[in-house]
């Protein structure tokens, strides 16, 4: 079957599409969010893209749109209309994984404000509800465990994730995804973590990148938060609906995203993107 060409627009969940909860199992995508990525997944010259750290399962279920990509374990399972894969690797490391997820579980009971949660193909220690000091002394452990067992060991917010070692990230994810769907153009990534920046470094100066939330950043535009994403993809989606090109209609904060600090949410306003 020919390849049609389309560009990508891949999006991170939490923190993104999705306020942060204080429990993973209370996130919830933005209405508005979900509609505006229905109305892009519905277009053929669209390739849409939801890419998590969460278990693909897990982040299929809580979007729950048809003709997307999902991206589980930031990208390290695949899946969507044109099939499914797995990083090898990342299968291979699975019995090691549960082995570790069962020791913390063991070393962490009675722990108060800490979860191991098991994601099939990587591990998330949180500790947003762990009482102030935690985290120190947590990473200390979790260190420990990774040099005994082989695994990587990643910061996220009040989150350690414990990974198979195998060197692959949403960065090398999308790249993947990209020539798989034979998209072409600047590809569109917003995220809102530290392993986002993966994303925004592997994709390059010439994609349209946006980071939400404070914090220094790789990407060329910045928005305040979720709801600043929603009006962001509803933007696109009107200006696509006009016969608009794919990178006109979206007018984010100019200049990139370096400084820390708050700064004015991005506002889809007018047709040209003034990078």
């Amino acid at each position: 079957m020919a390849r049609l060409k389309r560009w990508l627009l891949a999006v991170d969940f939490d923190g993104t599409l999705a306020p942060i909860a204080a429990l993973p199992g209370g996130v919830r995508p933005l209405g508005a969010a979900r509609r505006a990525l229905a109305r892009l997944a519905a277009r053929t010259d669209v390739a849409v893209a939801v890419i998590s750290g969460r278990s693909l399962s897990d982040v299929r279920r809580r979007v729950g749109l048809r003709g997307l990509t999902y991206g589980g374990n930031h990208g390290a399972e695949l899946a969507g209309p044109w099939g499914r894969w797995r990083h090898p690797a990342w299968a291979r490391a699975r019995p090691r994984l549960a082995g570790a997820a069962a020791r913390l579980r063991r070393e962490l009971a009675g722990r108060p404000g800490l979860l191991v949660e098991d994601k099939g193909l990587s591990l998330s220690v949180h500790y947003r509800l762990a009482p102030r000091g935690t985290g120190p002394a947590l990473e200390r452990r979790l260190r420990r465990l990774c040099a005994e067992t082989g695994l990587s060991l990643s910061p996220g917010k009040k989150v350690w994730e414990l990974r198979p070692a195998a060197p692959w990230g949403k960065g090398k994810a999308l790249l993947w995804l990209r020539r798989r769907l034979g998209c072409a153009g600047s590809p569109v990534f917003i995220g809102d973590d530290a392993t986002d920046e993966d994303a925004f470094r592997a994709l390059g100066s010439a994609a349209f990148t946006v980071r939400v939330g404070r914090g220094r950043s790789r990407a060329r535009y910045r928005v305040a938060g979720p709801g600043d994403v929603a009006r962001l993809l509803d933007a696109a989606a009107s200006a696509l609906g006009s016969s608009v090109r794919p990178d006109r209609g979206w007018r984010p904060e100019r200049g990139p995203a370096r400084r820390k600090g708050p700064r004015r949410a991005a506002r889809p306003r007018g047709r040209r993107c003034s990078p």
